[in-house]
């Protein structure tokens, strides 16, 4: 399987040709402008022509990746509402458009994929449980340690014994 993430300008139904023009078997696409808060839904005849464009490139797999203001995690009412609101209505446009998921990326994984280079395997690590510790409002350092531990032995055995990637442990300062 071979995948992109397409364009989506100028309506959904374009995607799969842009994938089919890569010889794509998967893509993810945003069904709406992902920096925006307003939620439009393709009509009826663009979710039929959608589907019928996945059909015709032989696009196997199609997965939406949605707005990068979604923080389902906010510690503020109003934000978190509105994220939950806007995830909903991802999935909604997903659903009826046939895609088999929704892609969703939190500030964790973000700060971890950036500064693992930076700071090594365990202080990425700890970075990304220690952020995603904030998502509650009863703060657990001992279940968060615990996380960092456990998530960093295995990413140490899966991704540097076991596969033999070269990512740094340590910072190397």
């Amino acid at each position: 399987m071979l995948g992109a993430h397409v364009s989506s300008q100028g309506g959904v139904a374009l995607a799969p040709a842009r994938g089919g023009a890569l010889r794509a078997s998967a893509i993810q696409l945003f069904t709406k402008t992902p920096n925006q808060w307003r939620e439009r839904w393709p009509d009826v005849e663009q979710i039929a022509r959608f589907r019928s464009e996945v059909a015709r490139h032989k696009i196997d797999a199609v997965v939406s990746h949605d707005s990068y203001l979604i923080n389902l995690a906010s510690p503020e009412p109003v934000l978190r509402a509105r994220s939950l609101e806007s995830f909903k209505q991802e999935l909604q446009r997903s659903s009826a458009l046939g895609l088999r998921a929704v892609v969703s990326v939190s500030l964790a994984i973000v700060a971890f994929a950036l500064s693992i280079e930076r700071l090594g395997l365990v202080l990425a690590i700890v970075l990304l449980t220690g952020i995603g510790a904030l998502a509650t409002k009863a703060l657990r350092p001992l279940e968060t340690a615990i996380a960092a531990l456990v998530l960093t032995v295995l990413s140490w055995g899966i991704f540097i014994a076991g596969l033999g990637l070269t990512i740094p442990v340590w910072p190397d300062w």
